[in-house]
């Protein structure tokens, strides 16, 4: 192969090499405005389905804690948060709907990710998220009592870690809101661990 043609070569290769990746910035400009909608009419259709016929407040991001996303909620209702925490291969996101007392009502992972190879898509299955409702306080230990035990995905412990932390964040979020409550004169957010 001569320099000419080897010029040549690697130009050709450039330019395609650009030409996907402006395609993928358009793709991607494009499409995630979309996903974010519909993320959001998601997002409002659970808020309706948990809480009929309650207004809920959305929470201002400082009144947050670090790793919790958005926050909506009413005193006499209960909350539904959404927190984030970081795993070994990627972000845990979930969302948290707690009742007035802090018991969760349920868990839904919205993301969940883990390298190489996961069975992390199993942390979305409703078996995985039932085990944690009705707990107001949850351990990953087998031995801890007084809390709810939270068995991890086989496959996919770092994911589960990181939805556990993210579920963990969610009710220490509820502890900032019902301590605020008790020292407005809310009285006792009441109910066992």
């Amino acid at each position: 192969m001569t320099e000419k043609n080897l010029f040549s070569s690697a130009a050709a290769l450039i330019s395609v090499i650009l030409l996907c990746a402006l395609a993928t910035f358009f793709f991607f400009t494009v499409t995630d405005p979309v996903a974010q909608d519909k993320a959001a009419a998601a997002a409002a259709a659970r808020r309706a389905e948990y809480f009929p016929d309650v207004e809920l407040i959305e929470y201002e991001p400082e009144t947050l804690l670090d790793g919790v996303d958005a926050a909506y909620g009413a005193d006499d209702a209960g909350y539904l948060i959404y927190t984030r925490a970081d795993g070994s291969g990627g972000l845990a996101r979930v969302e948290v709907c707690l009742d007035k007392d802090g018991r969760i009502r349920n868990v839904e992972v919205l993301e969940a990710a883990e390298q190489p190879t996961s069975l992390a898509f199993k942390l979305k299955w409703p078996e995985y998220a039932a085990q944690y409702t009705g707990a107001k306080t949850i351990t990953s230990y087998s031995t801890t009592k007084g809390a709810r035990y939270i068995e991890p995905v086989p496959g996919a412990s770092y994911a589960s870690r990181a939805v556990f932390s993210a579920v963990t964040l969610a009710l220490q979020q509820y502890d900032v809101f019902a301590g605020k409550r008790k020292a407005a004169g809310g009285g006792e957010d009441g109910g066992e661990q």
